[in-house]
């Protein structure tokens, strides 16, 4: 055949075919055919079929496990007659073979196979030490020595006592001609596996995998030059799984792994892991490296090999030998590697018999970063490598911890990039385990473009998910608020008009990204919202005392108000406001995180953000108007609105003087936008304007409470009536106007400010009954005196608007820019507005009237003490006088006979309110006054 076929892969495959014909054949071979006269012709035909087979299959890199699986027939006449002198004659001629096994070595690593029988393997053995004692080699000595000692921890005894009776005949080696260290090492290792009266023997025989330990360790400790035999060992190890240089040989790989893990139960004192690693796990991790994928074979001796290297760059020392799994001081636990097979994993912390490399290599370092930044990425090797290293505590405390601020960089990169870049979810949740600073957090970030590249949108999402997992631990708040800024910087990025179009069709994974630094910033701000707010309290407290150096206390140290102030705008923008080239949030996620983190700048910073906290409750009143959805996601959108309300309105009435603002704007503009907004449901209306009532009580004073409260509810009350001018179908007749808009008025107007007003604190509502009143009184005189003088009233609080300010919203309504304007007097009011005037005058008498009829009002005048005592009494007072110069005027104007039917019907309304809110008072005073 070799003759006619020139093709090897040809002439390979008609071996195996023809192997397989002369295996069948001879399982048929019966002692009885010895008989027959063809017996002999038919034994030589199949001696030299399988010679000629055995020289072609020589040529592969496999040649043991068709040894093993012809030694398997059966047949033990055909093994006897055929196989074993077919075998025989053979051995010489497998010196050059492909996998670099030559002579008995094929034989031993024949036995290595993981389908190996019991009975092939014994039949190899002793082919093996017959063709030994006939012929001894040092070569193959030297050659047999790892894949022996590692099937002197096979499960099968008899097995184990052929491999003893092997190096029996390796002793012989010492008195051989050829004197050199190595045959001296051979025969010293041997004589220690064959030595009758030493103990060592009869524990081999019993328990071979748990003596395999200590055998090394006689070995390697009872030689006169134990630096030598170490160095052989591992040398050996690495040969044996690299036999012939073209790859891993799958037999050589079980038992250099099977060697190398006994000669880490050693111990350091033994032989230490930087020599274990310089010797042999070195030049293994780099050859698993070149061959990459091509190495990724399932069989379980290359699987255990690939680990055996891999737990080295764990940088775990055994500082005492153990004996094996079952000895009585190991502190270890066992459980399932990456192959499937058990794997030992040693605790580092459990036992002072382990501990980690003081000194972690750069060798280690370098191979696992380039495990990871190899591509195509070496998948096995890369779990293994995360399964047995960077995911293990005694790793990540002992040694990553440890490591320079530059190679946990690197690391952490790689990892990052490939989660990113090629999707490996695992290297994703290695990142997570790792316990990185936030300086390295920020410096991760720092080179990320999520605009314009996926994969970088990715990076970020993993990199907060990172912060979010160690929230409560991120070390100084000075590097806090650089890592806060960087994600401001990609939010800032990945929202900016310029740079949306960057990635066509990808606004739904930027749109996330941008959700996701929300939340972390969000977490950020909450979490250190004390330690923020007592660093700019120091930092003011310094500027104020002529302080030029920051306090090093000063924890936030690296976010300036101007910072703060532009963080504010960008969040403004996200939520619809006026930051024009700002891309605003589609998810009602999103603008809730937006809101809350707004709350939180405005709790921490509130001087620096003020100017945007009225544009960005512009954006609420917007929001609140277009939120769209079932019942249950509106609902968690007016609550986040709540809650944003809750930290912004307070917050702006404390700093909006100083940023040249009013309450008042604030009170036309947001409110003006919620009570007049055609969209907005009434549900929706009254929760907004509760919270904001809410959000008015936690103002620094009483005082200041009820007088913002008093402000928005004439304000609430001045819009409802600017409503009232809205077109009608009945032309110009006064009295349907009149009956109708009065209606409107009763149904409307007052029940929303009594709801408002029943909402506040009993004692509130006195007060704000008491402003109410005299902006009512204020109004009734500027309707008297048809002079536009007459309304100006400048209260000496900034939170208690103006009564011209209030009548302007009556008469111009919310979006007019008609409040710089002088008002004209009542006289030059068109019906609309005369209208609007004096149904707001009957709302505030009506507010009033109804708040000091209600029982809780009733019981708070009766008993009250103190202040509230000198506050009711002001309210009786102004009762008093109130309705005596409503009665006074309505006799006046109706003795000119200068009214219009609905004039009329106002007087008789507001003296009818004053006089039920005087006899109201009076009934419940505690004592006749």
């Amino acid at each position: 055949t070799s003759s006619i076929v020139s093709d090897s892969a040809v002439k390979h495959d008609i071996a195996l075919r023809m192997m397989d014909l002369i295996l069948y054949q001879m399982e048929f071979y019966k002692a009885s055919m010895k008989k027959k006269t063809s017996f002999v012709w038919e034994i030589e035909f199949f001696r030299r079929s399988i010679r000629d087979c055995l020289s072609v299959l020589a040529e592969g890199t496999n040649l043991d496990r068709y040894m093993s699986k012809l030694s398997s027939v059966t047949s033990v006449v055909a093994f006897e007659s055929i196989v074993k002198p077919s075998i025989s004659s053979q051995l010489e001629a497998f010196s050059n073979t492909s996998n670099g096994l030559a002579g008995i070595v094929v034989l031993v690593h024949s036995c290595l196979q993981s389908k190996a029988s019991k009975q092939s393997a014994l039949r190899l053995l002793d082919v093996a030490i017959e063709s030994f004692d006939t012929s001894p080699n040092v070569n193959d000595a030297i050659s047999c020595i790892i894949p022996t000692l590692s099937l002197l921890t096979h499960p099968e005894k008899d097995i184990r006592e052929s491999i003893i009776r092997l190096h029996d005949s390796f002793q012989s080696l010492g008195n051989n001609s050829r004197k050199d260290d190595t045959s001296e090492i051979v025969s010293h290792i041997s004589k220690n596996v064959a030595d009758k009266t030493s103990f060592m023997r009869s524990s081999l025989l019993m328990d071979g995998s748990n003596a395999l330990p200590h055998l090394l360790s006689q070995i390697i400790l009872a030689s006169d030059a134990p630096g030598s035999v170490r160095e052989f060992l591992i040398e050996k190890c690495k040969e044996c799984a690299l036999i012939g240089g073209a790859g891993f040989s799958i037999s050589g790989s079980r038992a250099a792994a099977v060697v190398l893990s006994a000669l880490e139960k050693c111990g350091e004192s033994v032989i230490s892991l930087q020599k274990r690693w310089d010797g042999a796990g070195k030049n293994l991790f780099e050859k698993f490296l070149s061959v990459g994928n091509d190495c990724e074979s399932d069989d379980i001796g290359l699987s255990k090999l690939r680990d055996c290297v891999v737990l080295m760059l764990k940088g775990v020392k055994v500082n005492q030998a153990q004996p094996g799994d079952s000895g009585p001081n190991i502190q270890i636990s066992i459980g399932p590697s990456q192959t499937g097979s058990r794997m030992r994993s040693y605790s580092v912390g459990a036992s002072d018999d382990f501990s980690v490399m003081d000194s972690y290599p750069d060798e280690m370092t370098k191979a696992i970063l380039d495990t990871f930044t190899m591509k195509p990425l070496p998948y096995k090797l890369s779990r293994s490598v995360i399964d047995l290293v960077l995911t293990r505590q005694s790793w990540i405390e002992g040694v990553f911890t440890k490591l320079d601020t530059k190679t946990r960089q690197s690391i952490a990169s790689a990892l990052l990039s490939l989660r990113a870049e090629q999707d490996h979810d695992f290297a994703g949740s290695t990142l997570f385990g790792l316990p990185l600073t936030t300086d390295e957090l920020t410096h991760l970030l720092k080179h990320l473009h999520p605009a314009k590249s996926e994969s970088d949108q990715v990076a970020v999402s993993v990199i907060t998910d990172c912060v979010r997992g160690r929230i409560d631990s991120l070390g100084k708040p000075s590097d806090i608020s650089k890592l806060s800024s960087k994600l401001f910087d990609q939010l800032v990025s990945l929202s900016t008009f310029d740079d949306f179009s960057a990635i066509s069709g990808d606004l739904g994974g930027r749109d996330y990204t941008r959700v996701i630094i929300l939340q972390t910033l969000y977490a950020i701000h909450d979490n250190y919202k004390a330690e923020l707010a007592r660093s700019l309290c120091e930092e003011e407290s310094q500027q104020n005392s002529g302080g030029s150096k920051r306090s090093r206390s000063s924890s936030w140290s690296g976010i300036s108000d101007k910072t703060v102030s532009l963080q504010a705008s960008v969040l403004v923008g996200l939520l619809g406001g006026k930051a024009s080239s700002i891309q605003p949030l589609s998810s009602g996620r999103g603008r809730a995180l937006s809101l809350g983190l707004l709350a939180c700048l405005c709790e921490q910073a509130p001087s620096a953000v003020v100017s945007s906290l009225l544009p960005a409750l512009m954006s609420l009143a917007e929001v609140s108007s277009t939120t769209e959805g079932d019942e249950s996601e509106k609902k968690s959108s007016t609550a986040a609105i709540g809650e944003a309300l809750h930290a912004i309105v307070p917050a702006y009435c404390i700093h909006a003087h100083s940023a040249n603002l009013s309450f008042f704007t604030l009170l036309k503009d947001f409110v003006g936008r919620i009570v007049t907004k055609e969209r907005q449901c009434e549900k929706t209306r009254h929760s907004l304007l509760d919270h904001f009532l809410q959000a008015l009580r936690q103002l620094p004073t009483k005082q200041d409470s009820s007088d913002a409260a008093a402000s928005l509810i004439a304000c609430v009350m001045a819009l409802e009536s600017y409503n009232i001018q809205l077109p009608r179908t009945d032309d110009d007749n006064d009295d349907s106007t009149m009956t109708n808009s009065n209606s409107a008025l009763k149904k409307n107007e007052a029940s929303e400010s009594i709801r408002l007003l029943a909402n506040a604190p009993t004692p509130m509502r006195i007060a704000v009954s008491l402003s109410l009143l005299q902006y009512a009184e204020k109004l009734m005189s500027s309707i008297c005196s048809q002079s536009a003088n007459s309304v100006e009233l400048h209260s000496g609080s900034k939170l208690k608007v103006n009564i011209s300010e209030v009548a302007l919203l009556a008469l111009v309504g919310p979006n007019s820019d008609e409040e710089r304007k002088q008002l004209t007097s009542y006289s030059e009011y068109t019906g609309d507005q005369k209208r609007s005037i004096l149904y707001l005058t009957v709302s505030l008498l009506q507010t009033v009237r109804d708040a000091t009829s209600t029982p809780s009002a009733k019981k708070l005048v009766r008993k009250s003490q103190g202040n509230d005592v000198d506050l009711c009494l002001r309210l009786w007072q102004e009762l008093m006088q109130t309705h005596v110069n409503a009665l006074r005027a309505h006799s006046k104007l109706i003795a000119n006979d200068v009214l219009e039917d609905f004039e009329k019907r106002f007087w008789v309304a507001a003296t009818t309110a004053t006089s039920a809110c005087l006899e109201n008072l009076q009934n419940i005073l505690p004592v006749p006054h």
